[in-house]
């Protein structure tokens, strides 16, 4: 199964690796809506605080990068032109189309979590 980018991937991370404390609702048009729950005295700066609402980790580089902060230890990063991105963060290592998405499956690696996988 490939993994893509997306909310649900993003919220696992905020869950796994940033440790944010999620709430799920459903929002006014209907649809499900994740949030960052953690009062702001639970995260700082450093650590990327995302109160209030969930980051778009697995698109955003800006929002990647606040795991390579957070895990802080071995980073590598690099882009293979026919292949694409290849990251390790930690005991973490991955391979993916963009960079923000190599992060994050390296990420969670790096703190012994992974993308479900389908069940056969």
């Amino acid at each position: 199964m490939e993994v893509t980018a997306g909310r649900e991937l993003d919220a696992l991370v905020a869950e796994k690796v940033m440790e944010c404390h999620l709430i799920r609702f459903i929002n006014g048009l209907g649809n499900l809506d994740i949030r960052c729950g953690c009062s702001p005295d639970q995260h700082n700066e450093q650590d990327g605080a995302c109160c209030g609402f969930l980051c778009d980790y697995s698109t955003s580089i800006d929002a990647a990068w606040e795991m390579v902060e957070k895990l802080a230890g071995t980073f590598r990063l690099e882009y293979e032109k026919y292949s694409g991105w290849n990251c390790e963060l930690g005991l973490g290592s991955c391979h993916a189309d963009t960079a923000p998405l190599a992060i994050c499956l390296a990420a969670l690696q790096a703190v012994g979590s992974q993308w479900p996988q389908e069940t056969q």
